[in-house]
């Protein structure tokens, strides 16, 4: 009995473990994944702008920018910059591995923001890109409107 039980376990894991690695890649699309190797990027976004709608002001909207590792080296994050208005939150030690996906969150203070403009956030990886020896510089953005 307890060695079905253990077994059962072990299955439990391994379906967990499959389930979540497949569901992690359909967020990605495979023809954007070929196009960025191609082009020499490291990373895919799940979304690269997020849509916040219409919100109060004064609210806290929180979101998570996803990507995806399409490289064959460890990626780690070098600095972030964010406007006033976003509280960044995100794993400082970080690596991630090849195929394995990465996020930062973010909260969004909107009584610090007066216009409806998208807000910007840019960040820099360790990781150089052979293509001009600089570190890999990325920009997303999400947008809004006021009520």
């Amino acid at each position: 009995m307890k060695q079905l039980l253990g077994l059962g376990m072990i299955l439990l894991f391994v379906t967990v473990g499959n389930t979540q690695k497949s569901s992690i890649k359909d967020r990605y699309d495979v023809q954007q994944i070929e196009q960025a190797k191609q082009a020499g990027e490291i990373i895919v976004f799940e979304k690269k702008t997020i849509e916040l709608g219409t919100i109060k002001k004064g609210s806290f909207p929180e979101f998570t920018y996803r990507f995806l590792n399409i490289s064959d080296e460890d990626i780690e994050y070098s600095f972030f910059d964010v406007c006033s208005c976003s509280i960044l939150t995100y794993d400082e030690d970080a690596v991630i591995k090849p195929g394995e996906e990465g996020s930062f969150h973010i909260r969004f203070d909107s009584k610090e923001r007066e216009d409806e403009e998208p807000v910007d956030v840019n960040f820099e990886l360790k990781n150089i890109d052979k293509r001009n020896n600089y570190p890999f510089f990325y920009r997303v953005n999400y947008t809004f409107n006021f009520e």
